[in-house]
């Protein structure tokens, strides 16, 4: 049986007409964006006549900053002829064009889209070319964030090279940094209206009494907020409560609702992973009667916490002030000053200078200029330091960093992010960016263990399964997304695994050859999502090759070739096994020789060899 060109039935017959297809597609749809530009152009300043008759069409601008005029009344003709809305026509004309004019090497990459589906060219390559939702994406981002025309374009030639290759959300976290180091100032602009839209509401419970918590606020106070509820579900599994991580935490919402009930908690555990030495009752000072505030209550259960029975008022815990100055030293050695960042507009220009007030607009501060709302960011309760010094008042000597959540975040920034006149963007890992005003606030108040780069030339190799957590942690780094084609799954993820590129074969030893390397070693792992694990390992006919580490090649079963490395996934069309493994062996060559992660340097040896087709 045959069905639009294809024989049901045939997995090779359907995969083929998919390939031929997407390609026809794709091309079809850059070259009808490309013909909204053209039509723009027919309409532009040469075709107006003014007549001066009420309500007649005028000249406007429908995309950005460096975009040519067209007469406003074109974005619904546009529209109409898309068999669209007008609003639709609208964005279609002002998308197209600000591609054309701001995004020009995204342009010109989507011209090559055109001729996709043209004879002689492999259809599989079109799954890596610039789409035109990807193309519209990436220049309405940079049209809402307000950047000039060299702004945008200095952003476009960051991001042509990653547009096709880079799953969809992994690349709008690269586009979102790129943004940011455009116009820092302007970030922490947007950054600010941002919070300013904070809320957290509920929904109505349901028939089971369950009930719906949503949140938007700060990305520091709910990383840190989830981080305490996992703290508080680990005490609870300790305890024996049954329940998957996710039960737990909710469990955990209800708990960290009540602060005694959530201290007592924590306090419990903190005194059980502790020695006995190192909880002991505060020893009374003789010389100032005030410094012995409570006395503990006999009690007859083993775990409970001693209750204290106030003897006198307690007076307030001074908090050990915690600002940006505490962090600042990280930055000492660098080109800028972070407090710079504080520096506001000249007196008289901004809205936040009360001189001008009269006294009686002014905040209720001693000094007026001080503002009396409170410190959001919670810092003013003093943090680990301030705990410390209640749970003295309370007669206890407990680390109180035990009470505290522990997270290891990865800082992405190089040199460039602390030097306002160029970039000024920081990212932790599978997290959005964030400006470096932004890093130093999330930073405040906390306790910052630097750890040093890891050395991935150094790292050892093992002759077991398991993989040790140091080689792990090196593979992770090595390849930080699932090698897998287009898989956005972090390599941290729970549902990811350490495989062998090579099988492990137990029975391998170090007298089988002289030239023997321990298998698990960083270039034979690498991290796959369960479902890419699960392909690799059962499906017929898909084969995978590791050439160097963070680097992987599939074939699958119908000879479709797909290179994955942490610049993204490159399609690079149908062949057979010949070929594709004198590919791998080009890009192994290219390795050896010193092109680490060049996907330019391996592709042109791979051309040398006739694998790959010119275009």
């Amino acid at each position: 049986m045959r069905n639009f060109g294809y024989d049901a039935g045939d997995g090779q017959s359907v995969a083929d007409f998919l390939v031929h297809e997407t390609a026809t597609i794709v091309a079809a749809e850059a070259r009808r964006f490309v013909a909204v530009a053209a039509y723009a152009d027919c309409y532009g300043p040469e075709a107006h006549t003014p007549t001066g008759v009420p309500g007649e069409p005028k000249l406007r601008t429908f995309g950005g900053d460096g975009t040519p005029e067209v007469l406003g009344l074109t974005s619904q003709e546009v529209g109409a002829l898309l068999g669209r809305s007008p609003v639709a026509g609208s964005h279609q004309l002002q998308d197209a064009l600000d591609v054309r004019h701001r995004h020009p090497q995204t342009w010109a990459r989507l011209l090559e889209t055109c001729t996709a589906d043209a004879p002689g060219v492999d259809p599989a390559l079109a799954a890596g070319m610039v789409q035109v939702w990807q193309a519209r994406a990436v220049a309405k981002a940079c049209h809402t964030a307000g950047l000039t025309l060299e702004q945008a374009r200095w952003v476009d030639a960051e991001i042509t090279p990653l547009l096709g290759h880079l799953p969809w959300s992994t690349l709008l976290n690269v586009l979102a940094e790129r943004i940011i180091a455009a116009d820092p100032d302007a970030a922490e602009a947007r950054r600010a209206d941002e919070e300013r839209r904070a809320y957290v509401a509920a929904g109505q419970a349901n028939e089971h009494g369950m009930k719906t918590l949503v949140a938007n606020a700060r990305a520091g106070d709910v990383i840190a907020l989830l981080a305490m509820l996992d703290l508080l579900a680990g005490c609870l599994k300790t305890d024996g409560v049954d329940g998957t991580r996710d039960e737990l935490r909710a469990h955990a919402v209800g708990i960290i609702a009540n602060p005694a009930t959530a201290l007592t908690l924590l306090l419990r555990h903190a005194i059980k992973d502790q020695t006995p030495a190192s909880v002991e009752p505060a020893e009374p000072t003789p010389s100032d009667e005030t410094t012995s505030l409570v006395e503990p209550l006999e009690t007859t259960h083993d775990d409970a916490l001693p209750l204290v029975e106030p003897v006198e008022t307690i007076p307030l815990v001074e908090p050990v002030e915690t600002t940006r100055s505490d962090v600042e030293d990280l930055f000492a050695d660098r080109r800028i000053d972070p407090r710079e960042a504080d520096a506001g507009p000249p007196p008289g220009t901004d809205p936040r200078d009360t001189d001008s007030l009269d006294p009686d607009d002014r905040p209720p501060d001693d000094d007026p200029r001080v503002s009396s709302a409170p410190d959001c960011s919670m810092r003013h309760l003093g943090g680990v330091e301030g705990l410390a010094g209640l749970l003295a008042l309370l007669g206890m000597r407990i680390d109180p960093t035990r009470l505290t959540p522990k997270r290891v975040l990865y800082l992405h920034l190089n040199e460039s992010s602390f030097d306002r006149d160029r970039n000024g963007a920081v990212r932790f890992e599978d997290e959005q960016p964030i400006t470096g005003g932004h890093l130093l606030e999330l930073l405040a108040g906390t306790r910052v263990t630097l750890k040093p780069v890891i050395d991935l030339a150094n790292t050892r190799s093992v002759e077991r399964y398991e993989v040790p957590d140091d080689l792990r942690e090196a593979v992770q780094l090595s390849a930080p997304r699932s090698l897998s084609p287009w898989a956005p799954t972090s390599s941290r993820a729970t549902s990811v695994d350490m495989d062998h590129a090579q099988e492990y074969d137990p029975d391998a030893t170090a007298d089988d050859a002289p030239d023997h390397e321990p298998q698990t070693r960083l270039d034979n792992l690498g991290p796959l999502h369960r479902g890419a694990h699960r392909l690799k390992t059962h499906q017929r006919g898909w084969t995978c090759r590791q050439p160097r580490p963070g680097v992987r090649y599939w074939r699958s079963r119908h000879g479709y070739v797909y290179r994955v490395d942490p610049t993204g996934t490159h399609p690079l069309g149908k062949h057979d096994m010949t070929a594709f493994q004198a590919g791998v062996d080009a890009d192994h060559a290219a390795h050896l020789n010193g092109h680490d992660l060049d996907i330019t340097a391996t592709l042109a040896a791979m051309r040398d060899i006739g694998w790959l087709h010119a275009a």
